[in-house]
């Protein structure tokens, strides 16, 4: 029968309503066979409904719905689009509102059953959610993760504020620090839980088959002094520096947790320090020669005191200081103590050039000589040497999501030889442990490296769930589960995979029935890192696909986004939260740690609760206009 829209022949409704049923039985069928071939993995009985409904969906979308939705769009129904949720409930909902409009008889058993399975759609994703992140403060409540660094486990009051903030979630890197350093972080997040009496969960994520960059050169041991000026070169105000006798090592100024700026220190010796008063001078050469001096203003502590530089400096270790008092009169001296000197600063441009090494030596900037020559190219290393065997010239890079662009124009005995293609006029900086995305080039790596398994152990006794950072088929989780399953506690652990890759969003039903079947799951999504892998003009598809086919299996979804990234170094209000709506209804936001987290993270929780709000009052019924 020729199902085309002809007022002539066939009524629109009727035959819509035939449609309809052609497409829900032969959809039912594909729906058994994939069922069949997933029963073995679907060992959680939770997930039973939600992989029928994913089965339904896949069946579906063999066909071509465009005419179909056309049609209905026609009779004001509305269209296939929005039917993830629930397939089957949304197909049966459709055809007896056809079958009514056209006086035959539906039976209200079958009314009450579509509206009962719409509703159970819609709890659904809310209760895997709650199984993978525990219970939410309200019902549509959006997760928020937290990535925690190195002094999250030595400042217990950041764990416990962030908690209290609404952090559900405490990410912890396995690629970077020590199981030490893990342990203290998550005494901390337990501590605070405890504390406050609200559940935090803990993630910690593998390395994983994900190519990043090696470790960075320490830059120079010295301090240097900045001093703000106006336009016409005079100092606007004095820089602060704190002269430390504690025995630690001096450092740059820097932030702590708050975004507070925390000033320089210069380490010195403690009886020396003992002898200094506010009012008094410190004279000494910087190390271009130049006379400068610092004016001591306050006595912090028994070990520390405040002064003040009026000129720039470059302060090295073992620099001279002389000790003159408010008198004039001089007093003893001492010389500068070690310095912590901070990573060196890689920083290129569009159209630098830049070696990616085969080896882990540190890396860093380009060396130019006397009259501003290029004498050394700027090089980083890479984490995986095998991987440049797969290389080849002609093929793109990208560096820490789609920040930093390249293009491979030669690969050799060093290494691969990169032209900056994309980044910032003013420059972009490449640090440690920054991901490599190569979307040109086909990468076999094993899904877990020797040191991954090496860290389960650790990861299945501390940890609530496991991070898999990049998952490119079935059988990456496959290895990860039977992996846990060798480890006590392995079996109860939720895991959260990523999708980064082609291959990754092409199997990406198979990775949701592989891991959903078995334990707890969610999918995590990068905006930069799919950007790198699909390019700008088909990263918003790909994130279309990943949200339907997780709403499909009611599968919850973690979203990190530039925009986030952003809000944790500036403090919000941004333009840039705005943004975050765009990521919609997210089950959970990643925010990495930053200098502005806690202002992060209320003005988040703000916005969440504001959407919330809206989606309810829509939901509601609408009142009359006398009420």
């Amino acid at each position: 029968m020729d199902l085309s829209w002809n007022p002539g022949a066939v009524p629109l409704a009727p035959a819509v309503l035939l449609r309809l049923g052609e497409l829900r039985a032969q959809a039912l069928s594909r729906q058994e066979e994939l069922l069949a071939a997933w029963r073995p993995l679907l060992q959680r009985r939770g997930f039973l409904a939600s992989a029928s409904n994913l089965a339904g969906y896949l069946a579906l979308r063999r066909h071509d719905l465009h005419d179909l939705q056309d049609r209905l769009d026609a009779l004001g129904l509305g269209s296939l689009a929005g039917c993830e949720a629930s397939v089957a409930a949304t197909l049966d909902a459709l055809m007896n509102t056809l079958r009514l409009s056209q006086g035959q008889p539906v039976l209200a058993a079958d009314v009450i059953r579509c509206a009962r399975a719409l509703q159970r759609s819609r709890t659904q994703r809310c209760r895997s959610t709650d199984h993978l992140f525990g219970a939410a403060r309200t019902p549509l409540a959006t997760r928020f993760m937290v990535t925690l660094s190195r002094e999250s486990g030595a400042d217990y009051a950041l764990v416990r504020d962030l908690v209290e903030l609404g952090m559900d979630c405490a990410r912890i890197n396995c690629v970077v620090d020590d199981r030490a350093t893990w342990r203290d972080i998550i005494g901390n997040v337990r501590q605070a839980e405890k504390e406050l009496g609200r559940g935090c969960k803990v993630l910690m994520e593998l390395g994983g088959r994900r190519l990043r960059t090696g470790p960075v050169d320490a830059g120079p041991d010295l301090l240097h002094v900045k001093v703000k000026r106006d336009q016409f070169g005079d100092p606007l105000y004095p820089t602060v520096i704190v002269l430390d006798g504690s025995g630690r090592a001096g450092r740059t100024a820097t932030r702590d947790h708050s975004g507070r700026a925390m000033p320089a220190r210069l380490a010195v010796d403690r009886k020396w320090l003992a002898k200094l008063d506010p009012g008094d001078r410190v004279l000494f050469r910087d190390f271009k020669g130049r006379k400068r001096e610092l004016a001591i203003e306050a006595r912090l502590s028994e070990t520390e005191v405040a002064c003040a530089c009026v000129d720039g400096a470059y302060i090295g270790q073992g620099t001279e200081l002389e000790h003159v008092q408010r008198s004039r009169k001089k007093g003893a001296k001492t010389k500068s103590g070690a310095f912590d000197a901070p990573p060196a600063e890689i920083e290129v441009k569009p159209g630098d050039a830049l070696l990616l090494t085969r080896d882990l030596s540190p890396g860093r900037g380009e060396q130019r000589d006397k009259r501003g020559r290029l004498a050394a190219t700027a090089r980083i290393g890479c984490t995986d040497p095998d991987v440049f065997d797969l290389l080849d010239a002609g093929q793109t890079a990208w560096i820490d999501g789609c920040r930093i662009g390249a293009l491979i124009e030669q690969v050799d005995k060093h290494g691969a030889w990169l032209r900056v293609t994309r980044a910032s006029p003013r420059g972009e900086r490449i640090g440690a442990d920054q991901a490599i995305h190569l979307p040109d080039t086909p990468i076999d790596l094993p899904a877990l490296s020797a040191r991954d398994l090496a860290q389960l152990e650790f990861v299945c006794r501390h940890a609530d769930i496991v991070g898999f950072p990049v998952a490119t088929g079935r059988a990456d989780i496959d290895q990860l589960v039977d992996a846990l399953a060798g480890h006590h506690g392995g079996r109860r652990l939720g895991i959260i995979a990523g999708i980064e890759t082609r291959a990754a969003l092409d199997d990406l039903p198979e990775i949701i029935a592989h891991g959903a079947g078995r334990h707890p799951f969610g999918i995590t999504g990068s905006y930069g890192a799919l950007a790198a892998e699909f390019g700008f003009e088909g990263m918003p598809e790909a994130v279309r696909e990943i949200r339907a086919l997780c709403a499909c299996a009611h599968v919850p979804v973690v979203w990190s986004t530039p925009a986030l990234e952003s809000l944790v170094i500036h403090e919000p209000p941004r333009a840039d939260i705005t943004d975050t709506a765009t990521i919609g209804s997210a089950q959970c936001l990643l925010l990495n740690q930053g200098p502005c987290v806690r202002q992060a993270l209320t003005a988040l929780g703000s916005l969440v609760s504001a959407m919330e709000e809206q989606a309810t009052r829509r939901a509601s019924r609408c009142r009359s206009a006398t009420q």
